[in-house]
């Protein structure tokens, strides 16, 4: 890892452990999204610091998880014939890892998981349904992103 990203790394953890210890994981937010864009600058370049970066990555999502919300619902696909829900990872429009579940309620639980702990950044966690037919349509989904407000 070259000397500014291990430096960047090193800042971002000790922030959020700094947050967690203090009990005010806001506190450092600012900043803490200023090397995260860093970092998801730095993990678009390629190489193989990718899987510190996504690692830290889901650390911080965990750690700011009452701040910044990710909640899957199945609106999207109410009122269909559902069979069972699919939850799934994609990365550039391929589909990575992929989990079946009968409860709707289990599966958005799922995909909440998937999204904070397992997901990359750039990636997106889709919620499915698959129909009687053997469809599969989209309820919801969440890309592993920084939005312009500053939220995953």
């Amino acid at each position: 890892m070259n000397p500014k990203l291990a430096s960047e790394v090193h800042e971002f953890c000790t922030l959020l452990a700094l947050g967690v210890y203090e009990g005010n994981s806001a506190r450092f937010a600012s900043r803490l999204l200023e090397l995260r864009r860093l970092l998801h600058s730095a993990m678009r370049e390629g190489g193989a610091d990718q899987d510190v970066i996504a690692g830290v990555d889901a650390l911080y999502r965990v750690l700011r998880r009452n701040d910044l919300p990710v909640a899957f619902m199945t609106n999207g696909c109410e009122g269909e014939s559902v069979r069972s829900f699919q939850v799934a990872i994609a990365e550039q429009g391929e589909i990575r890892s992929m989990k079946s579940f009968t409860a709707a309620v289990d599966a958005q639980n799922a995909a909440e998981q998937e999204y904070y702990t397992r997901a990359w950044p750039g990636s997106v966690v889709l919620l499915l349904a698959k129909l009687s037919d053997g469809k599969l349509i989209a309820c919801d989904s969440a890309r592993v992103e920084i939005r312009k407000n500053g939220r995953t």
